[in-house]
């Protein structure tokens, strides 16, 4: 069930730009996907082409940025990809994980999650003994 949230682009190193936008929650999508002249109005850093394996099996190469993103009171760093003309403008996992999003299927909306620490010096712990 697909869906969409609003969520507001942030220039990484000038807060005073920044532009709220309409996404698709996506959860097949690794990354965000904006419109290009979005990333063009806020002039966000370049980090150059990336290739991308779609629904159907095809690989496509697209332009990605850096921005910082804004999506229900949670602001979080993350890349970028600059959407095609024939690309959905959508939210990403990579996104939605780092913020502690997830998504609550039953009622079609995004919802708090707990981040998980399995990196910390105590879960590493655990394993060792």
């Amino acid at each position: 069930m697909a869906f969409s949230v609003s969520a507001e682009i942030v220039h990484p190193t000038d807060r005073t730009r920044r532009k709220e936008i309409s996404l698709l929650v996506n959860l097949g999508s690794t990354l965000c996907w904006i419109p290009k002249e979005v990333a063009e109005s806020l002039e966000l850093p370049r980090l150059g082409w990336r290739e991308f394996r779609t629904a159907n099996g095809d690989t496509i190469r697209r332009e990605t940025v850096a921005a910082l993103m804004e999506l229900q009171g949670r602001l979080g760093a993350t890349v970028v990809v600059l959407a095609g003309p024939d690309d959905v403008p959508a939210v990403g996992l990579v996104v939605l994980e780092s913020l502690g999003l997830g998504f609550d299927e039953a009622n079609s909306r995004l919802i708090p999650k707990d981040l998980l620490a399995m990196g910390s010096i105590l879960a590493c712990e655990s394993f060792s003994t």
